[in-house]
């Protein structure tokens, strides 16, 4: 796997060991294409150019490392998984980023109920789509009032939740689905 654009393009991200004894965090990165999709919308949303982002079941942390390549000042990643944390951190080692980005191993809603004293500019949480708790996530982050909120869900997923003082735009890229929520 690796980043597909930015001044990281084609450098390798780390993914994490399989793990036997955590059958139920599997890993599902987001693919070349549906983050070259997102990405593509993104820029012309933002500008990355030192934005703060929030890596939300980080995963691969692929979804973070593609903003910092284009310009993020700052990533931090969150998974509840020891092995993520070791493959981020290997990443992050290996793009000498360790002054703009931080992981942290902890569930994703009780990282945000523990009360996030920062403001992110991009929140992008890309939960398992067996996932059940979207609509609690989605309350906890619109709270931290961040300028774009993505969430990645199963081509299939169906919120229907409009949240106030955000346009939603929606985009499908392969199995994923794309929820993008902008601040007015």
């Amino acid at each position: 796997m690796r980043i597909i654009g930015g001044k990281y393009k084609s450098r390798r991200i780390n993914l994490p060991k399989e793990n036997k004894k955590e059958p139920k965090f599997p890993l599902r990165p987001t693919s070349d294409r549906a983050r070259e999709t997102l990405f593509d919308v993104l820029s012309n949303l933002i500008d990355f150019d030192g934005v703060k982002c929030l890596d939300l079941f980080a995963g691969t942390g692929a979804l973070g490392f593609e903003a910092l390549s284009r310009g993020a000042g700052f990533c931090d990643f969150v998974d509840i998984s020891k092995d993520t944390y070791v493959s981020i951190s290997k990443t992050i080692d290996e793009l000498d980023c360790s002054e703009n980005s931080a992981v942290t191993v902890n569930d994703t809603l009780r990282f945000l109920k523990g009360g996030v004293n920062v403001y992110y500019d991009i929140v992008f949480a890309d939960p398992p789509y067996s996932y059940e708790k979207y609509e609690m996530l989605e309350e906890v982050v619109m709270k931290l009032k961040p300028q774009l909120f993505v969430l990645e869900t199963s081509r299939e997923f169906k919120s229907g939740l409009k949240r106030e003082g955000y346009d939603i735009i929606e985009k499908k890229a392969g199995a994923a689905k794309f929820t993008i929520y902008i601040q007015k």
